[in-house]
């Protein structure tokens, strides 16, 4: 009499791969969001050195800052400073550019505003010890109120 060899995989062996595969995608998925959120925190530092570095270029070209804009728009005569480099509506970390001028008690700034997520000023204090202090009360990256991120370019 001939023995049959077992063709396919048994039910214990099925639930072991399932298990495996598991583990894994339970240990890379937050190194994956971590490393997005610091790709991201890199871009917006390096989209804030472009843009203010643009603003500070109008400004001693033209000896005065641009006038004040809406939120997510860009001040006339600064597209020739911006160019393409840097899409000035919406920011890599959520929310929008905003150029202040004489507002707040600060007379030249960039702003931005968030859309408020939890992980905001985790965040935001993260960008702040890439580009500034570290610290989200004093330097020139502060923390404005709530949402709002400030980048002052003059007092």
């Amino acid at each position: 009499m001939r023995k049959l060899k077992p063709h396919g995989y048994t039910l214990i062996e099925v639930m072991i791969v399932v298990a495996i595969i598991a583990d894994l995608a339970v240990m890379t998925i937050p190194a994956f969001v971590r490393a997005r959120a610091a790709e991201q925190n890199t871009q917006f530092v390096n989209d804030l050195r472009v843009i203010s570095g643009a603003f500070e270029q109008y400004a001693a070209e033209r000896y005065h800052w641009p006038a004040e804009a809406a939120a997510g728009t860009i001040p006339t005569g600064m597209d020739l400073f911006l160019g393409n480099r840097v899409p000035f509506s919406a920011t890599p970390v959520g929310g929008v550019w905003d150029w202040d001028y004489n507002v707040g008690g600060v007379k030249a700034a960039l702003t931005v505003n968030l859309t408020g997520a939890v992980d905001d000023p985790v965040r935001m204090q993260a960008v702040d010890a890439m580009f500034d202090d570290g610290v989200l009360t004093t330097g020139a990256f502060r923390q404005a109120s709530g949402n709002k991120y400030i980048y002052v370019l003059e007092w």
